[in-house]
């Protein structure tokens, strides 16, 4: 039933990553969905399997210069929060070393969470940016637009 959910969950985030950059389509962006991403320390002693992780959702957006990881949770408590804390430190990590070198020194990694319930994450996520926990569709879109807004201002894009 939770990949049933988690499914439906990534759909929606993807319908809602498409209508919007469907209506700024004055932004270049690549979205990856769903993408298996493997790590490219290859000092590792074992010689079987290279590791590699399920990514979301990666977003790169040339108009603004960022990378961003979006990760879909079903539900967002003390313990997934922790989970999924350590995942985008991860995924940030594993983009910075396959693509560190070739990024513009302005460019910035931005890491989010997707969750359709809330489950108070207030309470759970003190030190948290609450700008980049997305609760729902309409609050998704409501601050890539403040995002956007707020980068298309900065002084990096004159």
């Amino acid at each position: 039933m939770t990949l049933i959910l988690g499914e439906e969950l990534e759909k929606t985030v993807y319908e809602s990553l498409k209508t919007y950059f469907h209506n700024h389509q004055e932004q270049k962006v690549f979205i990856i969905h769903g993408y298996e991403i493997m790590d490219m320390d290859l000092s590792a002693k074992s010689t079987t399997a290279i590791p590699h992780w399920e990514k979301d959702f990666i977003i790169i957006n040339l108009t603004y210069g960022y990378v961003m990881n979006i990760e879909a949770k079903t539900t967002l408590n003390a313990k997934s929060l922790k989970n999924v804390k350590e995942q985008l430190e991860g995924t940030k990590k594993l983009l910075e070393k396959w693509f560190g070198a070739d990024l513009n020194p302005g460019w910035v990694f931005i890491s989010a969470v997707y969750c359709e319930r809330d489950d108070k994450t207030n309470k759970y996520c003190d030190s948290c940016d609450m700008n980049f926990i997305f609760k729902g569709r309409d609050d998704l879109i409501e601050k890539l637009e403040k995002m956007h807004l707020s980068l298309k201002n900065d002084d990096r894009f004159d």
